[in-house]
């Protein structure tokens, strides 16, 4: 069962940080996001992205979508901003806990500046229907994972996901 927030039901003293491990992509760290209150614990922070006026693009032969999202837009220019202020708390957060003072690299921030998301594959078969699925039962969730840190930078760890209701 997968559980996702809405960006209003986040509460930043929720979000607590794992010991860092070695970083499998990277030269560095890997640090887990966990998500807990009094009701549920969760692996990193799954949040629904509602975005209005969004088109699908698939490239590569369909081995890469991604989702694109109207900038101008009131409501997504609220989505876009609730979740560079979490992604910037975050890393607040963790540079705070660590004693980080390494340069923040802003990956999400760039982005979601440009109108885009990679969206990542599913390979789960349950998903797999998702392409015959009509758009309007389809959701885009964003996973923060946790925050990873080179010798020279840190960010948050993220994937976008599409899935149906």
């Amino acid at each position: 069962m997968n559980i996702c927030l809405s960006l209003d039901q986040l509460f930043l003293p929720n979000v607590f940080f794992l010991d860092a491990k070695q970083n499998m992509i990277i030269h560095g760290k890997f640090t887990q996001l966990v998500y807990s209150d009094e009701f549920f614990s969760m692996n990193g922070l799954s949040i629904t992205l509602p975005f209005v006026n969004w088109k699908m693009e698939t490239v590569n032969n369909n081995q890469v979508k991604y989702l694109y999202f109207q900038q101008n837009n009131t409501i997504n220019q609220d989505i876009v901003k609730k979740i560079l202020d979490l992604e910037t708390l975050i890393i607040e957060l963790y540079k705070r806990k660590t004693d980080c003072t390494k340069r923040v690299s802003n990956l999400l921030r760039y982005q979601l500046s440009c109108g885009s998301l990679k969206i990542q594959k599913n390979y789960h078969s349950i998903h797999e229907k998702i392409d015959i699925q009509p758009i309007s039962r389809r959701i885009y969730i964003i996973k923060l994972s946790g925050v990873w840190e080179s010798d020279e930078e840190v960010g948050i760890t993220f994937k976008v996901l599409e899935m149906y209701q």
